[in-house]
């Protein structure tokens, strides 16, 4: 997508928002936008940026499913729900090195987890950039799935009313 530029023969006062479509049949099409002024064509062009990868993500609640046969159902599904405000690569680097994701492998499995376990098989539940709502959603989703792999069984009192509020 193109930054706006002023309309040719408008002055300042209308802007042009090109944007490239890929349309169903292959084919890109051009889509022309146009607003009437410089803070209206600031603020959607802010708003609609592409999506980043999960990977770069900050500010998540996340979860693994192990993916060894072992741990698929008929059986309860393996899996580890955590937050966190880095990136979620970074946050998976830590799973490999050390933790519960990678003491699951080891007892379970007898590997080691690898960087593709973990990137194909952890995905992004909620986002919020409020650090206190990031621990209440991690405990509401851990409450509610019941995660085999968090060592934290019961989270019932877990984050207070004077935590949240505070």
């Amino acid at each position: 997508m193109e930054r706006g530029v002023p309309l040719r023969g408008g002055g300042s006062s209308g802007w042009e928002l090109r944007s490239y479509l890929q349309l169903e049949d292959g084919n890109n099409g051009k889509l022309l936008i146009y607003y009437k002024n410089k803070k209206t064509a600031n603020m959607i062009m802010r708003n609609n940026q592409h999506k980043e990868p999960d990977l770069k993500c900050t500010n998540v609640v996340y979860e693994f499913i192990c993916p060894d046969e072992d741990c698929k159902p008929p059986r309860p599904k393996s899996c580890y729900i955590g937050h966190t405000t880095n990136t979620l690569f970074k946050r998976l680097t830590f799973h490999k090195q050390n933790g519960e994701i990678q003491k699951h492998m080891k007892l379970q499995h007898g590997r080691d987890v690898t960087r593709s376990d973990l990137a194909e098989n952890t995905r992004i539940l909620s986002r919020e950039s409020n650090r206190k709502r990031l621990k209440v959603l991690e405990a509401v989703f851990i409450q509610k799935r019941r995660p085999s792999i968090n060592i934290q069984r019961d989270h019932a009192g877990i984050i207070t009313l004077h935590d949240i509020c505070a």
